[in-house]
């Protein structure tokens, strides 16, 4: 309990003081200095990180296939969603990336002020994924990638649950190609519905796999059924085998 208390206050004090730092540099480096937000979203990512310097004294975080972002983007990034930690995670490893927000989020105390200052687009579901879609669009045109969670919510018991098929109307819109991302490790750390996190399973780590990107084509639900399917195999290898072996690569050490 006391471990869980001091991994907020962490997080609070870490995300107040990049917020501070954003608050101050998106004067000289606003939309249009900046279009492509190169140094907001590097500070959203340094909060990322800076979550990570503490979780990683308990426990590793493994990133695999990072350097098939380093070409050919922008990407819709397709993830599955286990956890709360997923999105601080993800902020942490990959490259900067935009990501599509709740709306009700960007009201939160200094979390909520990194969101607006990053310029994250906001869901709404008033107008059926418009926003989103328009959007992730604006993001993509600027040559930054986003990140979508195609199934919707946290997965409530550990399964990778249907995708939606929206992250894949962008793609398809915008031209892009998507990219299936596995992450394992964070529901066992803070499964939904707790906020507190738990660390008893010896040898527990956070992995993230970067699968294949493809292109979307001209049938939604097939691509949805590709990325699920991608994304389900990656996610079990991970359960079963030696996660070096596993990825086809070698990790980057987060931790």
């Amino acid at each position: 309990m006391i471990a869980s208390l001091l991994l907020w206050v962490w997080v609070g004090l870490w995300g107040t003081l990049v917020a501070s730092a954003t608050l101050i540099l998106f004067i000289p480096f606003n939309p249009w200095v900046d279009p492509q937000r190169k140094v907001v979203l590097y500070l959203s990512g340094l909060w990322g990180w800076g979550v990570l310097l503490y979780v990683r004294r308990f426990l590793p975080v493994d990133a695999y296939g990072l350097e098939k972002l380093e070409s050919g983007g922008p990407y819709v990034l397709c993830p599955n969603h286990f956890s709360v930690a997923d999105t601080i995670t993800f902020l942490g490893v990959l490259p900067n990336f935009a990501f599509v927000v709740r709306k009700d989020v960007f009201f939160m105390p200094m979390i909520g002020l990194q969101l607006w200052l990053s310029g994250y687009v906001r869901a709404r579901e008033s107008d059926g994924g418009q926003s989103v879609l328009e959007g992730c669009t604006r993001w993509l045109e600027r040559g930054v990638s986003v990140l979508m969670f195609p199934e919707g919510t946290r997965s409530p018991d550990g399964k990778v649950h249907r995708f939606r098929q929206g992250p894949f109307l962008i793609a398809q819109r915008a031209g892009v190609k998507v990219v299936p991302i596995a992450i394992t490790g964070t529901r066992e750390i803070i499964p939904k519905g707790r906020s507190s996190y738990q660390l008893q399973r010896r040898g527990q780590r956070v992995m993230v796999k970067v699968l294949d990107p493809f292109e979307v084509g001209p049938d939604l639900k097939a691509a949805a059924q590709r990325a699920r399917a991608a994304v389900q195999q990656a996610v079990a290898e991970s359960y079963r085998v030696d996660p070096a072996c596993a990825a086809g690569s070698e990790p980057t050490e987060m931790g």
